[in-house]
């Protein structure tokens, strides 16, 4: 577990690989790549980059889940460039999540949930009891718990694989995407579908 954070990783300075013991229990071969934006407590909102150097997702991570970052390496570099070249083509951000990013609050779990709910935001849940990423948009939450409408997914995304939305303890969750380009094009979908 990862206890201090040098300055010079907060708030969107330095492309880290952020490795996660739930990720993959500290063998330190899996990892995200993203900035780390906002502290938020027990949790730290990291804006992560895809396999091809895009903006991927706003997600938040629990801090103690986080093992180890890593700021330097030639995989890192390689991103820098990834990210370098699709900015100065202007394709970074394709779904404009930076600026949909700024609407939402920042202060705390609860208040973010609350923006998703409210504005019916999909969003993936990763916790340390399931074995699959929970994704849906929030029916309810409370100070102990959030349901996802994961049916409604299931159907959508034609896997029919899920039985029930099943409530996820907060005190579980190791990292839910707030804001990604696959929730972003699901919340478009249903969007029209609805039309």
């Amino acid at each position: 577990m990862l206890v201090d954070i040098p300055n010079e990783y907060l708030e969107n300075k330095s492309l880290l690989e952020i490795y996660s013991k739930s990720r993959d229990n500290f063998n330190y071969s899996n990892f995200a790549l993203g900035y780390i934006i906002k502290d938020l407590g027990p949790y730290f909102i990291v804006k992560t980059i895809d396999d091809y150097g895009f903006l991927d997702s706003y997600t938040i991570m629990l801090k103690k889940d986080i093992s180890r970052l890593n700021p330097k390496s030639a995989y890192l570099d390689l991103f820098k460039y990834y990210i370098r070249y699709n900015k100065s083509i202007d394709k970074f951000d394709p779904f404009n999540l930076a600026l949909k990013f700024k609407d939402m609050p920042k202060d705390n779990l609860s208040n973010v949930l609350n923006y998703c709910y409210q504005n019916k935001k999909a969003i993936n849940i990763y916790s340390d009891n399931s074995d699959y990423v929970k994704q849906g948009s929030i029916l309810r939450f409370d100070k102990n718990n959030v349901i996802l409408n994961e049916l409604q997914y299931s159907r959508n995304v034609g896997t029919n694989d899920v039985e029930s939305n099943e409530k996820t303890k907060l005190s579980s969750i190791m990292a839910i995407d707030i804001l990604s380009k696959e929730n972003f094009l699901y919340d478009q979908y249903l969007k029209n579908k609805m039309n």
